[in-house]
């Protein structure tokens, strides 16, 4: 009897790919164990997942832990105007365990319809808002040249404030390809505020840029390691209900950096919590 060709191809594939959304569904069992012990579950007696998410965001070891993660991996934070484009670009490049999970999160079919932004809703109601998005290289060019004409202009050819430093002052933190909202206490200074000023209303023209002038003004902010737990539950979600594929390519690389990101958490609670 000859196997059907569509299943032997498929059999292939699965003996060759790492299934990451089984990776990921054994280790959130384990940080589930310990999740479930130390916040809300434990409390009222029964497990209410969303509780529990909800009790870690407030927990006053989270931030600690994703800003060590963002300084490890963090390339020249001061910056020099004089570096161009490739000093820019190596910020940019300097992906870390939380950079490339939002980036393989946002480029999930599976996934990423379910990301509540402020300025989208997402497909389920139940996710929670967040703010981080990714850039692509070809968005993060197109948003280099955008200021690097507002440097050229009568304006801006005396300043020597970084793109990175102006996404600051319109509010906008970056690590790696992400970029999420700063609290309001980080506030423009002039001359850097009109600079950011005309920034956003120069990115604001450019389509492929919708997504950063959104976020710049963005009306509900949550704090970055906010998204980051929002996010991993979401990602949980999918994987323990069976939405995400590790067929798909997009949806298992999504699930192989949730790993990595889960695992980095894991082991600091383990070590400092």
């Amino acid at each position: 009897m000859i196997m059907n060709r569509m299943h032997f191809e498929d059999l292939k594939r699965r003996y060759r790919e790492t299934d990451w959304v089984s990776e990921y569904q054994r280790l959130w069992a384990i940080f589930n164990h310990w999740l479930v012990k130390h916040t809300e579950g434990l409390i009222t007696g029964k497990i209410d997942d969303r509780k529990c998410i909800e009790t870690l965001k407030s927990n006053p070891k989270l931030e600690p832990w994703a800003q060590g993660v963002i300084d490890r991996c963090a390339y020249n934070p001061q910056g020099r105007i004089e570096e161009g484009y490739l000093g820019s670009y190596r910020r940019f490049a300097a992906d870390n365990e939380i950079s490339c999970f939002f980036r393989a999160a946002q480029e999930s079919t599976i996934l990423e319809p379910r990301i509540n932004w402020p300025w989208r809703k997402g497909i389920n109601s139940k996710v929670r808002t967040t703010n981080a998005i990714t850039l692509s290289e070809a968005q993060f060019r197109t948003a280099y040249e955008k200021y690097r004409e507002i440097l050229a202009s009568e304006s801006g050819i005396i300043e020597d404030y970084t793109l990175h430093q102006i996404l600051i002052a319109l509010g906008i933190g970056a690590t790696g390809c992400c970029f999420y909202r700063l609290p309001d206490t980080a506030k423009a200074t002039d001359p850097a505020h009109e600079l950011a000023r005309m920034s956003r209303d120069a990115f604001r023209d450019e389509d492929s840029l919708k997504s950063l002038t959104e976020l710049a003004a963005s009306p509900e902010l949550t704090p970055f390691a906010h998204d980051i737990v929002e996010t991993l539950y979401n990602l949980r979600n999918v994987a323990v209900h069976g939405s995400l594929d590790f067929l798909d390519e997009r949806d298992n690389a999504a699930a192989r950096a949730g790993c990595d990101l889960l695992d980095s958490l894991i082991r600091n609670i383990r070590n400092h919590w």
